[in-house]
Parts: structure tokens; C-alpha cells; sequence
């Protein structure tokens, strides 16, 4: 599973920062739910 962000009106592979901190990728996946995913601006 990957995640993906939403910059510029396009969908890009997310490297786990948002602002300006660094998250761990896999327990981001593990740990958020779908609602919060999109309130990040993230898609899975």
C-alpha cells in the first residue's frame, strides 16, 4: 500500500512529511483512519 497527497491539483507518492514534520509512512497507514487521511490531504 502507498500513500499519496494531493499537490497542485495533482496526485503525488507522499514521503511522509506534513508541514513540517516527518511521519512514519507505515504507521500513518496503520494508525489513521480513512477520514483522517483526508483531512490530511493524503489518499491511500
Amino acid at each position: 500500500m502507498a500513500l499519496a497527497i494531493l499537490k497542485n491539483g495533482a496526485w503525488e507518492r507522499w514521503d511522509g512529511w506534513l508541514d513540517e514534520a516527518r511521519h512514519n509512512t507505515l504507521d500513518v497507514e496503520r494508525c489513521w483512519s480513512p477520514a483522517e487521511l483526508e483531512d490530511a490531504g493524503l489518499a491511500v
